[in-house]
């Protein structure tokens, strides 16, 4: 496998789709891709009742080796605190952790000093709480819901208070010296990052795809949000931002992100095919 491998991100819609896998493999060694899935992936997948078609599906992901991107919260978390220490602060630090080959890094991006060490995919749905994710699938048709509602033209009125209940909530919890903030102060941080302009989407690469991908969202008031907007938010925000290619079979899915690659046109977005076949030609 080349190093400088293009990275593939698949979408769970064609995890699910066993009748692409060994096409999809051939294309992937073959042209030597890399493949890029996330924990939603393992989410997803852990999600299934029937445990024959959970296991073919965890079994098709390891078989291709994958590369594990850090879950989209962990994410925007570092980009924010990238972001303030070196416009804030003045200091030098370490790039987000975005790629990695090891599970158990994007575990610890998530849990901290709880990371769990040599953590596989088969352990990950193992110990994940499934009911306890369940209500969370409905917080993203509620938000867009509630988006819709207020209609495109009241949601811009209020940029500025939506920014800062959004990327308030991504601060550092410490300073450079490892001070805590206190809560003042991660206003006062939050200020600065909407203050920032387009500098700071820029820089925080995700959460450009994601306001874009929120606003593509709410355009079509005559859309009802479904519980699949929440998984499909986490698939594609990192996706997007990160990798070479997003391949998803879902049509909807597909017309937000190209509209997001048209809104975010000099950002070098992942490419979005809709067909493994395609592959053949990117």
């Amino acid at each position: 496998m080349a190093h400088n491998a293009r990275t593939v991100y698949l979408d769970h819609s064609v995890v699910s789709y066993p009748i692409w896998h060994e096409n999809l493999m051939e294309i992937l060694l073959r042209k030597e891709f890399r493949l890029v899935v996330s924990v939603w992936n393992l989410v997803e997948i852990g999600g299934a009742t029937d445990q024959a078609q959970k296991q073919h599906r965890l079994d098709f992901i390891e078989k291709l080796n994958p590369l594990w991107i850090a879950e989209r919260l962990s994410l925007q978390k570092q980009e924010v605190r990238h972001f303030l220490w070196r416009n804030r602060f003045d200091v030098v630090h370490e790039v987000p952790i975005v790629i990695t080959p090891i599970l158990s890094i994007v575990d610890s991006l998530m849990s901290g000093w709880q990371m769990r060490i040599g953590l596989t995919p088969k352990r990950f749905i193992e110990e994940t709480s499934f009911e306890e994710l369940s209500p969370l699938r409905k917080i993203s048709p509620r938000s867009l819901s509630t988006l819709q509602t207020a209609g495109t033209k009241a949601v811009k009125a209020r940029r500025k208070e939506i920014f800062l209940a959004w990327v308030g909530g991504l601060m550092p919890d410490c300073d450079p010296t490892g001070r805590a903030f206190t809560r003042q102060q991660k206003s006062e941080l939050a200020e600065f990052c909407y203050n920032s302009g387009q500098s700071f989407f820029d820089e925080c690469r995700s959460l450009a795809v994601e306001n874009a991908l929120t606003n593509v969202r709410i355009r079509d008031p005559g859309r009802k949000p479904r519980e699949s907007d929440g998984p499909d938010l986490q698939h594609i925000v990192p996706a997007l931002a990160y990798c070479d290619i997003f391949l998803t079979r879902d049509g909807y899915q597909a017309q937000c992100t190209e509209a997001v690659r048209t809104t975010l046109v000099g950002m070098n977005l992942a490419l979005v095919c809709t067909d493994v076949e395609a592959l053949e030609g990117v």
